[in-house]
């Protein structure tokens, strides 16, 4: 979903789900499972940790399905993260003019953000087939690297809003 304006535009990608917090969600039901029968069957204390077990399989589910909203607002780009539709954790905020390079990501760029220690943080769709970009942006701490899946409208917001001289197509 593609919203915008002048001022405003948002854009909400739905992620490709996370193959380790689904294989740590199934082996920490059987976990739970196998505990839970051997308390009620053999040894009474077993049931501690198919509780245990049980709860971290709650928490390894609510990372499975994600989705990323990117915002650019005032000037001001933020990606937020909803984890199965109803809960939602700022992931970052960055003024546009702290934004260095904006540009498709190839092996190339990535490379070269590795080489410079850059902090990298994947907030893409991670799909093969969807164009990603990266984006570094400088604050406090140094400078930091995103992957991104911005839709058309977005990136012709960030064409406005960016010096030519960060933003490639």
């Amino acid at each position: 979903m593609v919203m915008g304006n002048d001022n405003y535009c948002e854009c909400l990608v739905q992620a490709e789900p996370d193959g380790k917090n689904r294989l740590l969600t199934i082996v920490s039901i059987i976990v739970a499972v196998l505990c839970a029968a051997a308390g009620m069957f053999v040894f009474l204390p077993a049931c501690i940790p198919a509780i245990g077990c049980g709860v971290y399989a709650w928490f390894c589910s609510q990372k499975i399905n994600t989705e990323y909203e990117y915002l650019l607002l005032d000037h001001e780009i933020s990606v937020d993260v909803i984890y199965n539709k109803n809960r939602r954790k700022k992931l970052m905020n960055c003024p546009v003019k702290k934004i260095e390079l904006f540009a498709p990501a190839d092996l190339g760029k990535l490379d070269h953000v590795k080489r410079q220690n850059i902090k990298l943080e994947d907030y893409s769709t991670r799909k093969d087939q969807d164009r990603h970009y990266l984006m570094v942006c400088s604050n406090e701490g140094g400078k930091m690297a995103f992957l991104l899946t911005p839709g058309t409208e977005l990136l012709d917001n960030f064409s406005r809003e960016l010096n030519r001289n960060v933003f490639t197509r």
